[in-house]
């Protein structure tokens, strides 16, 4: 009888456990003869010999030597009551993506039967980590604010299982805060129909997303670009329309940085009628009106300011900039250059263009002369082409808004370059309807340079007065 319960046992057990059974009176005895550590996973030679105690409490399970085992009635290893079960975790995983404003967030997912995570940092692979968070929660995220922009830190994570018996280690992980994108500049003369947007480099970036303002003030995701480019061109675009993009940059597990600032520029179709519209004399108290109604609508014009008056109306002459408009050089004092001779014409204008260059950050590259007094002397000296004009309002004569607006209605054409003055309340009135009378009978009311690069071109030193087919 003791060689069939030994047999059953074995059975029982898969013969991975070798035990000697014995009997005495009506108590069944088992002892541990050989027990490989891996024979049972989770049971070490001390649990083993508890779980033989365990049998002594339980004679009806193996039977007597009449009766022999129950079967169905043995209770599996993990229900013994005081053996402890050896727990495996597996490791954790962490994922670092970078978000907008310095902050990095470290995500990870439960790991079974973990009951602690720990997560530290460090800005060295090698070692130096501390701790930055604790939690006993499964699936999760913590959010590490105000990190360096650029500079690279990496995380690991510890799990425990209840009561610290088992633990386990992430593999360190690397973060690194995105810096906010910053949108240099639109082209809109590269190609018509095009517009080829450029960008600084972000350090860290893997790619660059491109997103463009919808008509409903919405931005639209319109491209993924490699981090290893800073510029795209959205083809395709309606002539003498504006259109406005942000940039951000991405890394490679799913963060971005900050979005750029908006910036926006007009579509130009080379087979549209073309007009430029031209303010002298500014910038004054009434240049922002003028700025309202091309903004209203979305166009561009060309300023020709005075060096003296930059200073004193700085936000006019950085929003004209902004709005993608133009700005030329009406030299400081508004100075008869027929007057001045080679010296004082460039001091004219470079006083002006200094002033331009402080306020805006842009380079001047056009002039007008102030009264269209201009000699071939002069037109050696200034270095830069000279922009005069075939539709004059006669605004600065007749101070009339109604004047203004029926004088462009009757005369405008394709190509034509218009004479205003910013520096008069009653040109400022007239911008609004002078602007939507234009777009409505299809034109695109572009800049003198912008118009000039669909129509031949510039040339230092060269008069133009317009720009006709």
């Amino acid at each position: 009888m003791k060689k069939k319960v030994l047999t059953k046992v074995c059975c029982l057990f898969g013969c991975s456990l070798l035990l000697t059974i014995f009997a005495a009176g009506d108590t069944v005895y088992a002892a541990q003869e050989t027990v490989p550590v891996k024979s049972i996973p989770g049971l070490s030679g001390r649990d083993l010999e508890a779980w033989a105690q365990a049998g002594k409490q339980q004679p009806e399970t193996w039977g007597s030597e009449e009766e022999g085992p129950q079967g169905p009635q043995t209770p599996e290893i993990s229900e013994l009551e005081g053996v402890p079960m050896k727990i495996k975790l597996k490791k954790p995983v962490l994922k670092a993506a970078s978000k907008p404003d310095g902050v990095i967030k470290i995500s990870w997912k439960k790991v079974k039967n973990a009951a602690e995570y720990t997560l530290y940092r460090s800005t060295s692979k090698e070692g130096g980590f501390q701790q930055i968070y604790h939690t006993k929660t499964g699936s999760g995220s913590f959010l590490d604010k105000n990190r360096d922009i650029g500079k690279p830190y990496y995380y690991k994570m510890t799990i425990y299982s209840k009561g610290r018996t088992a633990k386990a280690d992430s593999k360190a992980v690397k973060g690194c805060p995105l810096g906010k994108a910053e949108l240099t500049g639109i082209s809109n003369l590269d190609g018509s129909q095009k517009l080829v947007l450029h960008w600084k480099p972000v350090k860290g970036a893997d790619s660059y997303q491109v997103l463009r303002k919808d008509g409903s003030g919405n931005y639209q995701a319109i491209a993924s670009v490699s981090g290893k480019k800073t510029t795209y061109t959205d083809s395709g675009r309606n002539g003498g329309t504006a259109y406005t993009y942000k940039v951000y940059a991405k890394d490679a597990k799913e963060g971005r940085g900050s979005h750029s600032s908006p910036k926006s520029q007009m579509a130009i179709d080379k087979n549209k009628k073309m007009i430029a519209l031209t303010y002298d004399d500014g910038p004054s108290a009434h240049t922002p009106t003028v700025l309202k109604a091309l903004k209203k609508y979305g166009v561009h014009a060309t300023f020709f300011v005075v060096g003296s008056s930059v200073g004193r109306y700085p936000d006019s002459i950085r929003q004209e900039a902004i709005q993608g408009c133009e700005i030329g050089n009406h030299t400081y004092s508004h100075n008869n250059l027929s007057r001045l001779g080679a010296a004082q014409v460039q001091q004219a204008l470079a006083r002006t263009n200094e002033a331009v260059q402080r306020y805006t950050g842009t380079k001047v590259r056009l002039m007008r002369p102030p009264y269209g007094s201009f000699s071939k002397a002069n037109s050696v000296a200034v270095g830069m082409p000279a922009i005069f004009w075939s539709i004059d309002t006669m605004d600065w004569k007749t101070r009339s808004t109604s004047a203004t607006i029926a004088c462009v209605k009757r005369e405008a054409y394709d190509g034509a370059i218009v004479l205003m003055h910013d520096l008069h309340q009653p040109t400022a009135a007239a911008a609004d309807a002078v602007v939507k009378y234009l777009k409505d009978a299809g034109y695109q009311m572009v800049t003198v340079s912008e118009m000039a690069a669909y129509r031949g071109g510039l040339v230092n030193g060269k008069s133009y007065y317009n720009f006709r087919r």
